[in-house]
C-alpha cells in the first residue's frame, strides 16, 4: 500500500504550545477566595468565552457587560476587568514544544497553526515568541469567525494554503473530543495528544513515520 508522506504539521495552541488558564491564574487577579471560586466556575464555561474565540466580542466588552449586568457577584469588578485584559500574560508556554517545532521546520516540514483563540490572546503570544514567525500559515478562530471542530475551519486552512489533507498531521489535545474526528473525516492525519506532553507529540510523529 502506498503511504502518503506527511509534509505539513499543524499545531494547536491551547495545551500544546500555550498552557490553558486554570484557577491558579484566576487567583492572581482576585483577592477574595469566594470571588476566585465564583468567577472561575463562570467564565471558562460562559458563552462570552466562546464569543471571544469567535471574534464576536472583545475582552473589555465582556468585562463591561459582566459589571453592568452583575453576571458574577464579585466584590470588585475592576478585578474582572484586570483578568479579562491580562490573564494570558500569566499563562506559561511549552518552550520545549516550540523548540521542537523549530527543529521540524529545519528538517523541511511546513509548520501551520490552527487554534481556537481570542484576538487579544493570540496577539500577545504571537508578538512575544518567535515560534510564530516560522509558521507557513496561521488560522485563528477569532479572525475567521469559526471554531474547531467546525469542518469549515479545516477547509479554510487547506484551501488558503493549498494543502492536501493526506499530507497533513494535526497535533491537538482536542478538549471537545470532536476536533480529530472531524479532521480525520476529511483526510487529515492525527490523534488526540496528551495536554502539554512533548513525549506524546513525538510518539504521534513516529506513528506517522516522522523521525524525531
Amino acid at each position: 500500500m502506498y503511504n502518503i508522506m506527511i509534509r505539513n504539521i499543524i499545531f494547536d495552541l491551547g495545551n500544546v504550545i500555550v498552557k490553558n488558564p486554570t484557577i491558579d491564574i484566576v487567583k492572581q487577579f482576585f483577592k477574595d477566595e469566594d470571588d476566585v471560586r465564583k468567577f472561575n466556575e463562570y467564565i471558562f464555561k460562559s458563552d462570552f468565552w466562546k464569543m471571544m474565540d469567535l471574534g464576536k466580542i472583545s475582552n473589555i466588552e465582556v468585562a463591561n457587560i459582566i459589571r453592568e449586568k452583575k453576571l458574577v457577584n464579585v466584590k470588585d469588578y475592576t478585578e474582572v476587568e484586570e483578568f479579562l485584559l491580562n490573564w494570558f500574560s500569566k499563562c506559561s508556554v511549552n518552550k520545549e514544544v516550540m523548540k521542537f517545532g523549530k527543529k521540524l521546520k529545519k528538517q523541511g516540514y511546513n509548520i501551520y497553526i490552527l487554534s481556537n483563540m481570542a484576538k487579544a490572546t493570540f496577539e500577545f503570544f504571537s508578538s512575544k515568541y518567535d515560534f510564530f514567525d516560522i509558521a507557513n500559515g496561521t488560522i485563528i478562530s477569532a479572525n475567521e469567525g469559526i471554531k474547531k471542530p467546525d469542518k469549515k475551519i479545516f477547509e479554510i486552512l487547506l484551501n488558503r494554503y493549498s494543502l492536501k489533507p493526506q499530507e497533513c498531521l494535526l497535533i491537538d489535545d482536542d478538549d471537545t473530543n470532536k476536533t480529530l474526528e472531524v479532521a480525520n473525516s476529511i483526510g487529515i492525519n492525527g490523534r488526540k495528544v496528551k495536554a502539554n506532553d512533548l513525549e506524546d507529540i513525538k510518539m504521534l510523529l513516529r506513528e506517522n513515520n516522522i523521525k524525531v
